[in-house]
C-alpha cells in the first residue's frame, strides 16, 4: 500500500499499526476556537465524529497508511492539498478493491471540493463520494501520529516556509 500510495501521488507513506493513531481532545479544541472553518464545511465539527466515536472506529482497524505532501510556502496551497486529496481517495478505493473492504481515509485540513467558488453545504453535500472528515476534526494528533510512524513533522514558523500536508487510510 505504501508503494501505491506513492504512485497516486504522495511524496511518502509509511505503514503503521492503528494503536500508534495519537488521539486527543485538545485537537478538537484547536478546530473549534482558532479555525475560521469550524461548522463551514461537512468535513470539520461539527459535522465530524467526536474523538470517542472516532476512537471506537479505530477498535475496527489493525492497520493504516500515512501518506504526505510536501510543498513550499509559496503559492497557491489549493493545488497540493487536491493532490493529497486525490491520493488519499485513491489509495482507500485501491485497498477497498484489493480486499480492505473497511478502507476509509481521512485528510490534512477543511473539504476543498466546493473551493472553486460554490457555497459549501455541509447537510446537502453535492460531493459526497470526495469527502473525507479532517485528521483534525476527529481528534488525531497529527504530530504524535507521524512520529509514530517515523515520519518527521515540524511546525512551520512562516508562511513562505515548506510545509508537509498528512492523510490517513484505515484498513482491516
Amino acid at each position: 500500500m505504501v508503494d501505491c500510495a506513492v504512485r497516486l501521488g504522495a511524496h511518502g507513506a509509511a505503514s503503521l499499526a492503528v494503536r500508534h493513531i495519537v488521539t486527543a481532545e485538545w485537537v478538537l479544541m484547536k478546530c473549534r476556537f482558532g479555525c475560521p472553518n469550524y461548522g463551514r464545511t461537512r468535513t470539520c465539527p461539527p459535522f465530524t465524529p467526536g474523538v470517542d466515536q472516532f476512537r471506537a472506529v479505530l477498535a475496527g482497524y489493525r492497520s493504516a497508511v500515512l501518506l504526505w505532501v510536501e510543498a513550499g510556502g509559496d503559492g497557491d496551497r489549493l493545488p497540493i492539498r487536491r493532490r493529497l486529496h486525490e491520493a488519499v481517495l485513491g489509495l482507500e478505493r485501491a485497498a477497498f478493491l484489493g480486499g480492505s473492504h473497511k478502507a476509509f481515509g481521512l485528510v490534512d485540513g477543511n473539504c476543498l471540493w466546493c473551493a472553486a467558488g460554490e457555497e459549501c453545504a455541509p447537510s446537502a453535500c453535492r460531493h459526497p463520494e470526495k469527502v473525507r472528515p479532517s485528521l483534525g476534526a476527529c481528534g488525531v494528533d497529527a504530530f504524535a501520529t507521524a512520529a509514530a510512524a517515523g515520519v518527521s513533522m515540524h511546525v512551520v514558523r512562516e508562511r513562505s516556509a515548506a510545509y508537509r500536508l498528512l492523510g490517513l487510510v484505515l484498513l482491516d
